[in-house]
């Protein structure tokens, strides 16, 4: 399960930006959870679902 909550946003980001740089470029934003930032939170955040 770890590894689909830190692999899927950084494919589906791939797959979207693919489409997006042959159309003019545009913004990609992935929303993370407030936990993230503490230091001793690092394990939680890269396998939390977003």
């Amino acid at each position: 399960m770890a590894e689909t909550n830190f692999s899927g946003p950084l494919l589906v980001t791939r797959a979207f930006a693919s489409i997006t740089q042959p159309n003019g470029g545009g913004h990609i934003l992935n929303a993370r959870s407030a936990l993230s930032w503490p230091a001793d939170r690092t394990p939680y955040s890269a396998s939390k679902p977003t």
